[in-house]
């Protein structure tokens, strides 16, 4: 019973490593570790002074950052990256006028001269409307679910 018993340990054994194996294999080779990204985050940040000399040898001046790096931030011991000024800015500043009038013009209306036009234009979207709701189905969105009075257990227990 010994021997038989040491076989059956030693092949669940190798049966174990070899599930082992698998999962690690298939571990390695899944496509989420594809979407992860190449840079760690903790590498990602950078001093000042990087930024600053970085800026230098591309030619831009630097000055506005670095007094707003120095200016705005009223902290301790932690020291502001280049990377928190400029995401602090971008996050602190809201849109320009540009932007928001942008934002604010119609796409319908984008392209057209004056009102008048405008007006037919809308004449036009009404009534090419009109076919296509006629021509339309009812579809199961639609569909009226007709309400049936609910079955009370106290009505049919009292009488």
């Amino acid at each position: 019973m010994d021997d038989e018993e040491s076989e059956l340990l030693e092949k669940a054994d190798k049966i174990r490593t070899k599930i082992a194996l698998r999962k690690n294999e298939s571990r390695l080779t899944k496509k989420s570790l594809k979407n992860r990204a190449i840079i760690p985050r903790t590498q990602t940040r950078k001093r000042m002074s990087q930024l600053e000399n970085h800026l230098t040898s591309l030619g831009l001046d630097h000055s506005r950052i670095s007094a707003r790096a120095r200016s705005g931030f009223s902290g301790g011991d932690v020291a502001m990256s280049g990377e928190d000024v400029v995401m602090r800015d971008a996050v602190e500043s809201g849109p320009t006028e540009a932007q928001i009038w942008k934002a604010k013009r119609s796409r319908a209306t984008g392209g057209i001269r004056d009102q008048s036009v405008a007006n037919k234009a809308e004449r036009l979207r009404r009534a090419k409307q009109i076919g296509r709701n006629r021509d339309a189905r009812q579809g199961e969105g639609d569909r009226r679910v007709v309400e049936s009075k609910q079955f009370s257990a106290r009505s049919s227990a009292s009488s």
